[in-house]
């Protein structure tokens, strides 16, 4: 299956880093991932940055507009600014893409500052299932992304607490713009959690929308508890008797994630550390990412270590923590938690959003109320009090850590709604204004689907005929089986895939090339182009098979069967040595047993040549 992931940046920040890790996992999953980006970190393959088809001029133009924006609305905000409040602005119309056009679902993610209304209604338009995740509330309400404890976004925005009463026209407008843009556009939404998955339900917006909830993975692989939490310790430079309080460092910064708390919890924090002596060393505050705060002015011991962009060096930080401690105050479901949790670390935080789905007070961490800094003070100081229970939580942490948010977990969650869109055509309810069973289909539907359904079954019945005909030797009947197929149904891809095939076993190889050449620009599909390949190959055009493969991976170097044709237009060219790399290079990537077959006979013939040598050399001796 083709999926194409839209987020905003590649792996910079937590949402960004939770549609990475899904573009990692749909790949491993055998899937054709691509994820498509305004912004990227690095040149990754299978990773489109904007810059590539704007060109970095205009690329670059769009990013000031969007900064001027940004900061322009910043000097907007209320004290009652929880979050940040996007402005409505210019958008990229990405609908003619090829990494669009070629995909059998487009997930969108999170896409503030890159894909506008219009933009979001152009792919509704193309007729493949659109599918939106979202990370938090941004995408139905008017501009903020938590609307802590307003409402507004059931009715229309138009009293946004957030932003002065100047700003407020637009932030209801341009709420009122993606419903006119999105209305009626067949969207299926995934949110992370069952607490964003009731608000989007509540929403003007998504109201009567089909809602799904996959929670966010993570490599519960790279994410492992130490083996030994002091050697962990003393990995940092910290003592293996400290009692160690990891937190974000955006703690002490963003007021969302308890920047306005933070020294009133460390200072509690500090008090109930003086009142027990019992646990036999100090306690000592860890702050991971970037800060420039002055810590020797905090209430307690603190240290920081800067920002950790290999998932490796943080789960060393996380495994090196007595507990994990965030003051977030709106959250969905946050990475920090799941990935301490994934540590075998357990967690003190706040029962807001999407935590109390994490966290069971007393099996995996504690909860507090939220706001409640002096209850998860004395929370998390009981917890270091007692590492044998702190260490059950971190096991039960870790068990909740493999079965919900592991990567394949998410992965395959994610296969089966899309592929259960792709079946179904469109399983959607309207976006705005009907009432609908979530998979009710829109009028026609039903019929559009068993029309295609019927079609398909055509199709199958054909192509075993056309088979049985080819393997009988009958090739030109085969052939004229599919070319009535083609006939009724110009443009199905199967069927000229199929063509190709025969063309190729009826000794029509060159033909079999121009076939599969112009197919290849029509639908610029993987599968097309290996059998171009093929085609190309044993036409005696191994350079050109072999440039075809370059090209493919040029696109998408992970695709299945890439190094397997490479390895057959190598071998073509006299290189079996170099062709047995890339055979066993498919096997151990995709278990292709033909690539396995392939190299097999290439060590058998190395075998009988050896052993001719040997009998040559005998019979001379």
């Amino acid at each position: 299956m083709r999926v194409t992931l839209v987020s905003t940046n590649d792996c910079m920040g937590g949402a960004a880093r939770c549609s990475f890790r899904i573009w990692e996992a749909l790949r491993h999953a055998r899937s054709e991932a691509v994820l498509v980006c305004l912004r990227r970190s690095r040149v990754r393959p299978g990773v489109q940055c904007a810059a590539d088809w704007l060109g970095p001029d205009l690329a670059d133009a769009l990013e000031e507009t969007w900064t001027d924006l940004r900061d322009r609305w910043r000097g907007l905000a209320t004290d009652r600014c929880v979050s940040m409040v996007t402005p409505p602005g210019p958008g990229v119309d990405i609908a003619a893409l090829p990494a669009i056009a070629g995909a059998d679902v487009i997930n969108l993610h999170w896409i503030t500052w890159f894909l506008g209304p219009a933009d979001i209604a152009a792919l509704g338009r193309l007729g493949k299932p659109l599918v939106w995740t979202l990370h938090d509330e941004s995408a139905f309400t008017g501009g903020c992304h938590y609307a802590a404890d307003c409402d507004g976004f059931t009715r229309d925005c138009a009293d946004c607490p957030q932003v002065s009463p100047e700003a407020r026209p637009t932030v209801a407008r341009a709420l009122a713009d993606r419903q006119a843009a999105l209305g009626g556009v067949p969207l299926t939404v995934v949110t992370t959690s069952r607490w964003l998955a009731g608000r989007a339900r509540a929403s003007s917006l998504f109201r009567g929308t089909r809602i799904e909830v996959v929670p966010s993975g993570l490599d519960t692989g790279v994410f492992l508890p130490d083996a030994s939490r002091a050697a962990a310790k003393r990995h940092l430079g910290l003592s293996p008797r400290d009692r160690v309080v990891l937190m974000p460092a955006s703690t002490l910064h963003d007021v969302r994630k308890g920047a306005h708390l933070a020294d009133a919890y460390l200072a509690c924090l500090a008090r109930e550390a003086a009142q027990a002596p019992a646990w036999g060393g100090r306690l000592r505050v860890v702050f991971f990412g970037a800060t420039d705060r002055d810590l020797s002015a905090l209430p307690v011991p603190a240290g920081a270590i800067a920002e950790r962009h290999e998932e490796e060096a943080l789960a060393r930080v996380y495994a090196a923590g007595d507990c994990l401690v965030t003051l977030s105050g709106h959250d969905n479901l946050p990475n920090v938690v799941h990935e301490a949790m994934s540590c075998g670390t357990p967690v003190a935080a706040f029962d807001v959003g999407g935590v109390p789905e994490m966290i069971e007070p007393g099996r995996q961490g504690v909860l507090a109320r939220a706001g409640d800094v002096p209850a998860l003070a004395n929370l998390t100081a009981r917890l270091l009090a007692d590492p044998e229970g702190a260490s059950r939580m971190g096991a039960a942490g870790r068990q909740a850590a493999v079965k919900e948010y592991a990567l394949t977990v998410a992965a395959d969650r994610y296969l089966r709604l899309f592929q259960e869109l792709v079946d179904h055509s469109r399983t959607f309810a309207p976006v705005v204004g009907k009432k609908a069973h979530p998979t009710a289909f829109p009028p026609g539907a039903g019929d559009r689907v068993k029309a295609r359904r019927d079609r398909e079954q055509a199709v199958s019945r054909g192509i075993a005929r056309a088979f049985a005909l080819r393997d009988a030797g009958r090739h030109d009947a085969a052939l004229a089986e599919v070319d009535g197929l083609l006939g009724a149904m110009p443009g199905d891809l199967e069927l000229s895939l199929v063509r190709g095939g025969l063309l190729v076993a009826s000794g029509q190889a060159g033909q079999a090339v121009g076939w599969l050449s112009e197919l290849y620009a029509r639908h610029p599909d993987n599968r097309v182009g290996l059998a171009r390949c093929d085609a190309l190959r044993l036409a005696g055009d191994a350079a050109g098979a072999l440039a075809v493969v370059e090209n493919l991976a040029a696109r998408n170097p992970l695709a299945p069967g890439l190094h397997k044709k490479r390895g057959q237009a190598v071998q073509a060219m006299g290189g079996p040595r170099q062709a047995l790399r890339h055979y066993f290079t498919e096997y151990r990537m995709y278990r292709d047993a033909h690539a396995l077959e392939l190299a097999r006979g290439i060590l058998k013939a190395r075998r009988q040549e050896q052993g001719g040598m040997d009998n040559k050399q005998t019979q001379g001796a």
